[in-house]
């Protein structure tokens, strides 16, 4: 079980809790007002009214914090959802309105999202999602199993294959092509997310792009499909 979770309701674990509110809420205030570059111990630690040796009793490392005060800025897209899928009568509709969602609002965040979800955390650290959701409870009733299921996962190759392995179960995609279809998927999304982060493609043109790529995979492949 992650630390963050052994949270226990007497005085030493509320005080725990509003420490890491007290960091990451912090740590959210300036990337918002100055950006994600901008974020340090030092700042931190004085808005927060805390001393910069009390973060490391919480957090690995300053990316640490960081990553965890990200996932902060998914609460938009994760709101945002029930509106996507509301009209999606199968695990493709799915799949594509969960996709346009996220580039919505990454595209708009995209060194955010870039550091959520590309950054290379310690391999033998805790699952950060898991972490995020036991300070901040996700709050995913109504949603299909899938996206549930999805939005608890932190590696994005692993929220992809959730997605589209639910595409191939309804017989849409071949089950021998998943990897291929997940890969090429994820490599196009991170070379539009760099291209937006280098200021080559603003959100609207990116979010297009990708829609398109997508599409362009999925027609492949069912096309494929529907000939052999």
């Amino acid at each position: 079980m992650s630390d963050f979770c052994e949270i226990s309701s007497d005085f030493k674990g509320k005080y725990k809790k509003r420490a890491i509110y007290s960091f990451v809420n912090a740590a959210e205030r300036i990337m918002q007002e100055e950006g994600l570059d901008k974020v340090t111990i030092r700042k931190i630690s004085d808005l927060a009214g805390y001393s910069s040796a009390t973060i490391y009793s919480y957090f690995d490392n300053i990316d640490h914090l960081v990553l965890f005060s990200s996932m902060r800025f998914l609460d938009e897209f994760i709101k945002s959802i029930p509106d996507y899928i509301s009209e999606a009568k199968s695990s493709l509709d799915l799949l594509r309105s969960t996709w346009s969602c996220f580039c919505k609002y990454s595209f708009e965040k995209a060194d955010v999202y870039n550091t959520i979800f590309f950054s290379k955390p310690d391999k033998n650290s805790k699952n950060y999602m898991q972490d995020y959701y036991c300070v901040y409870p996700l709050e995913d009733q109504g949603y299909p199993d899938t996206i549930k299921k999805m939005l608890r996962e932190s590696d994005i190759y692993k929220r992809n294959y959730i997605l589209i392995n639910k595409c191939a179960e309804e017989g849409f995609i071949s089950d021998k092509n998943l990897d291929e279809i997940n890969e090429m998927t994820i490599f196009i999304y991170e070379s539009i997310l760099h291209r937006v982060r280098l200021g080559e493609l603003d959100a609207k043109e990116a979010k297009a792009k990708m829609k398109k790529y997508l599409n362009r995979i999925l027609d492949i492949e069912m096309l494929e499909r529907a000939v052999n």
